[in-house]
């Protein structure tokens, strides 16, 4: 029986389930919460934690005695899922990124002196392990500033913006508390238009499937991400038009300085007046850009699942008619979620509504992208119509919160 190990049950999780299952693969799904929607899809399911190496390894070890694993994979944010992921490979001789290459993605630090090594453009920056030492820094430096944590951090959590020496305190603390090993990492801030460079490395070959536009909430939603648009560029967009090439080639030295192979990637790219800088760079496309690439007709979910069992991908290459849009949808304010549309993943027209939380659901004010609530999808003539569209729809009474 051919075995595809998926790390990680969550509903995220759940279309790469199915696509392992019709590729004719039994499916087998570990993770801690015995409810969780992988549980339900999965062929075989262990009430694992994703978290716990040592005992998803012997599971791993007494399905490979018949040499029945093909492949191994998560679609889990988090470090210890995908460096488990990186290690089973490694141990079983499977395809898929190294251990250098998770932790490199999952650590700014160790990220940003690759970039530096590698002449990687990238945004000035600098590591404090202290208040008194990000203090003297910044004291030193022209604002504004960006604080991140440094270390195993996911999303915006523990993200924020610093124009004033003597507000450092709360932010470095924040920075800290979300990093795992409690460094910050301070980055110099540069206006410009954001990207999202996503696609899939297969034995070396690098394939663009989207440059996506991306768009955030801002200091007052603590630079969430709000949504994307990718697709046809308008007419008047010069300014994108002349850099989408180097913005691409960017990302692309980016992904191969952290040594990214058999995975997907996505890149975040500014748009600076010194030019395309990277900002950072994952071993998996950025948030929900699956659902986007497979509402625009790009099979992702069954990509992966070829390459994590060794397979090469032929030459892909995206070239779409229309312009799209992602827009999320976040709560202003805590409180139970009320869904008032009669949208429930289903696609009408042009539009495509999705939730992530179920009437009922405790919600909050976004500090970060897993408070979204759902999100919306069209089309368009170009990025522009189409980003327009959703957020309209955004602003219609889709829920309340009470």
């Amino acid at each position: 029986m051919n075995h595809f190990v998926i790390i990680g049950g969550s509903q995220s999780q759940v279309p790469f389930i199915k696509a392992a299952k019709k590729l004719g693969h039994n499916t087998v799904v570990f993770d801690q919460n015995s409810c969780c929607p992988g549980a339900r899809e999965g062929d075989r399911f262990y009430p694992i934690s994703t978290h716990d190496f040592d005992s998803i390894l012997k599971v791993c070890g007494k399905l490979k005695q018949d040499n029945s694993i093909k492949g191994i994979m998560t679609y889990s944010a988090y470090s210890k899922p995908l460096l488990a992921t990186a290690k089973l490979c490694s141990i079983f001789q499977l395809p898929s990124f190294s251990v250098e290459s998770a932790e490199l993605s999952t650590n700014k630090s160790k990220m940003k002196k690759r970039f530096k090594e590698y002449g990687i453009p990238s945004p000035l920056s600098f590591e404090a392990y202290s208040f008194r030492e990000a203090k003297r820094f910044l004291s030193e430096q022209s604002p504004p500033w960006i604080l991140k944590p440094g270390s195993g951090s996911q999303g915006s959590l523990g993200v924020s913006i610093v124009e004033d020496v003597d507000d450092l305190g709360n932010s470095f603390t924040d920075a800290s508390d979300n990093s795992q090993n409690g460094s910050v990492i301070i980055e110099k801030y540069h206006n410009g238009r954001e990207f999202s460079v996503d696609g899939i490395v297969s034995h070396g070959q690098f394939t663009v499937l989207a440059i996506s536009e991306k768009f955030n909430l801002g200091f007052e939603g603590n630079f969430t991400i709000s949504g994307f648009a990718m697709g046809t560029i308008p007419d008047e967009d010069h300014a994108l038009k002349k850099n989408i090439d180097f913005i691409s080639t960017v990302a692309l030295d980016a992904v191969g300085s952290l040594g990214i192979d058999n995975s997907f990637f996505s890149v975040d790219v500014i748009l600076s007046d010194k030019g395309p800088l990277v900002l950072e760079c994952g071993i998996l496309l950025d948030a929900k850009i699956d659902r986007f690439l497979h509402y625009a007709g790009v099979n992702v979910y069954e990509m992966i699942c070829r390459v994590a069992i060794g397979e090469r991908l032929e030459e892909a290459t995206t070239k779409f008619q229309k312009g799209y849009a992602l827009k999320f949808m976040f709560a202003q304010k805590e409180g139970k979620l009320r869904i008032v549309s009669d949208y429930n993943t289903q696609m009408s027209g042009n539009i495509l509504i999705e939730w992530e939380r179920d009437n009922e659901d405790m919600v909050i004010k976004p500090k970060s992208i897993a408070d979204t609530v759902g999100w919306i999808i069209t089309a368009g003539n170009d990025q522009k119509n189409a980003y327009f569209t959703a957020s309209k729809i955004s602003e219609g009474p889709l829920f309340h919160v009470i």
